[in-house]
């Protein structure tokens, strides 16, 4: 009698246990639990199984049922591996993106927000690592404890079976007490379980898609100011260019007024002289007209002469 109460104060001692567990691990910080994928742990325990101390065929072992849990929750957990390595080569993605950013004269203080978005979702992609190898550890301190169950149990089976007087009094009494460990086991594990997961869930898929927003948006903002940049730096190349084009259009307007005045003044030059020349000549020609007047006066002169 004394083993059989210890045995049920073990019992409640070990619910305990699980409870205090599986409440740690549906408080775990929002910042850290946020980002998980999708994964489902139910716990399977057998209802009405365990052991028979009349030799009797007993259904699968909570060991093996919790084996068979921990495959399912391995395949998830990989599941939620592929989903980070999908997430680590966005990040990559934006990563490079801003490298090129940075590359093509992009704005620093954009560059460095979006490396530091980069940074900030990388920590929050190592605290969601965490979370799964703490949520793992969780789950192999339950199959330690139930593990250790079955071993009480298998105690005080053997217990049992050494006084068969005290095993018929108390048999109905201890396979009521383990239908109702395993169904409190069952429920409390599989709904603290489940909301867990479901939020863990939620979090996640907001989280990521809050940064991948954000990035996009700052990325977009980034080049819509360098276009800006470059439309301005445009800008003030072309009126550079034409101020020094209407500078070059004025000092060719000045060398061709110089021109215009050079070709002017010699074309008056030219026709001045011409003008002296063609006076000269007409000087020239009256001065022989005269010449020629006076001759000829001259010779009438001497002809009239000998009449006299």
């Amino acid at each position: 009698m004394i083993l059989c109460r210890s045995g049920s104060l073990w019992m409640l001692g070990l619910v305990c246990m699980i409870t205090v567990a599986t409440t740690a691990a549906t408080s775990l910080p929002s910042s850290t639990s946020r980002r998980t994928s999708s994964f489902s742990l139910p716990l399977a325990i057998p209802r009405g199984g365990g052991w028979n101390p009349f030799g009797k065929a007993s259904p699968p072992t909570l060991v093996q049922v919790l084996r068979d849990e921990k495959k399912q929750l391995e395949t998830k957990v990989w599941q939620l591996q592929q989903q980070l390595q999908s997430t680590r080569t966005q990040l990559q993605d934006l990563h490079e993106a801003s490298l090129a950013l940075k590359a093509q004269g992009g704005s620093r203080k954009q560059v460095h927000a979006l490396q530091q978005e980069v940074k900030h979702l990388k920590h929050r992609i190592t605290q969601l690592e965490t979370s799964v190898h703490q949520l793992t550890q969780l789950q192999e301190q339950i199959e330690s404890m139930l593990q250790e169950s079955q071993q009480k149990v298998q105690q005080l089976q053997q217990a049992l079976t050494t006084s068969q007087a005290d095993l018929v009094l108390q048999k109905d009494d201890y396979e009521l007490r383990l239908a109702q460990l395993r169904l409190e086991l069952e429920q409390q594990a599989a709904q603290q379980l489940q909301q867990l997961q479901t939020r863990l869930e939620a979090e996640l898929q907001a989280a990521v898609q809050r940064a991948v927003e954000d990035l996009q948006h700052d990325h977009k903002r980034a080049l819509v100011l360098q276009q800006e940049s470059l439309t301005n730096d445009f800008n003030q190349r072309l009126a550079a260019e034409q101020a020094a084009s209407k500078k070059l259009v004025q000092v060719e307007r000045k060398k061709m007024r110089k021109l215009v005045r050079a070709l002017a003044d010699r074309e008056r030059k030219e026709m001045a002289q011409q003008l002296r020349r063609e006076q000269e000549q007409l000087q020239k020609q009256a001065q022989r007209q005269s010449n020629q007047k006076k001759a000829a006066t001259s010779k009438t002169d001497t002809v009239r002469s000998p009449v006299k």
